[in-house]
């Protein structure tokens, strides 16, 4: 993914939810041919995971779009939060997890496993019937992951109807810078001032990334680098957000900008 522009704040872009590349009536269209479309439960696309004292096999979908693979700055994530639970197996215990742009599920799955008390996992509508294949070959009726449909910047956090979410799993959300601000909206919605959100991102907008952290993210949270453990690659980026202390309206940005 390579952007044509190097600036991600122009004048000339302007990022609104009645902006988005899909119109309603192609969402539709789109989601109904999706739904059509059975996972393809195929031996080459699968991939064996070992966190957290559980094995999962997750099903890769490389047809179904950006969600159809796991990206590697999950690894990141998931590799750090491996540190953690060697420190103290019962990390996850009792905590809220939210997974936003979940595609496959891997995360989601496994700190589900690992005893995490509540675990919700988003996607949008067409990622959807991947990430649920997932869940349900790796774990039973009883799991505690609830699967929601999740649009950023358009109001629907409600839904996740939870009090707090004590820690927010983010991997490569802002491949397209555009939804940025997008994405921002929905995070400012979710988090309280004690939620920790790991944000892992691969480089492709250097300029544009500085930016998007300077000027949107920062104003809201504190921001400080992670290890990246297991993976070196200077490409691959991997911070928390943290200390919430500002909001982000979408709605308001887009009025200043336009």
């Amino acid at each position: 993914f390579h952007y044509s522009h190097s600036h991600f704040f122009d004048q000339n872009i302007v990022v609104s939810s009645s902006s988005t590349v899909l119109t309603n009536m192609n969402k539709l269209l789109l989601k109904e041919i999706i739904d059509q479309r059975n996972v393809n439960e195929n031996s080459e696309n699968q991939k064996e995971y070992n966190y957290f004292d559980q094995k999962v096999i997750i099903q890769e979908d490389p047809e179904g779009g950006v969600g159809g693979s796991l990206w590697e700055a999950m690894l990141l994530i998931l590799n750090y939060l491996q540190e953690r639970y060697q420190e103290n197996n019962d990390f996850f215990r009792g905590k809220t997890i939210i997974e936003l742009g979940a595609g496959t599920g891997l995360a989601s799955i496994l700190v589900s496993l690992a005893g995490a008390e509540n675990v919700i996992s988003t996607d949008r509508g067409e990622a959807l019937k991947l990430l649920e294949y997932n869940i349900k070959k790796n774990t039973n009726e009883e799991n505690n992951i609830r699967v929601e449909e999740l649009d950023w910047g358009e109001g629907e956090e409600d839904k996740l109807n939870i009090d707090h979410c004590d820690i927010l799993i983010v991997s490569e959300c802002i491949y397209n810078l555009r939804f940025g601000p997008h994405l921002l909206d929905t995070l400012s919605k979710i988090c309280d001032e004690n939620t920790i959100v790991l944000f892992a991102y691969a480089t492709r907008n250097k300029e544009g990334e500085v930016e998007y952290f300077n000027d949107l993210v920062k104003p809201i949270f504190d921001v400080n680098n992670l290890p990246k453990i297991g993976i070196d690659d200077e490409k691959l980026n991997f911070v928390q957000l943290s200390n919430k202390h500002g909001d982000f309206s979408l709605e308001q940005y887009n009025n200043n900008n336009n």
